[in-house]
């Protein structure tokens, strides 16, 4: 889920295909790749041996909670309706 060139046009080579976000930080950790992250997950994920660097000119992230259609129950329809009444309240 990132940008195919810089905003200059130069294009972005790919890295190793990861599966999991814990196996995309360990190939950044031994200098096989880089990753964008929403400042959120960076700042949870924190580790000694990676550095998180601000990335300006991008879009800004969106985060979404998901669950499987075949598995929605009323307490997921409620905590979805908690968090969107969270994440909308002012300040």
């Amino acid at each position: 889920m990132a940008p195919a060139v810089t905003l200059g046009g130069r294009p972005i080579p790919r890295g190793p295909r990861v599966h999991t976000l814990q196996e995309g930080l360990a190939a950044v950790a031994s200098g096989r790749g880089g990753m964008l992250l929403c400042a959120p997950t960076a700042e949870y994920h924190r580790r000694r041996d990676i550095t998180f660097v601000p990335v300006v000119g991008v879009p800004d992230s969106m985060l979404g909670l998901v669950w499987r259609r075949a598995d929605e129950t009323a307490r997921i329809r409620a905590f979805a309706r908690a968090v969107e009444e969270l994440c909308s309240a002012p300040g």
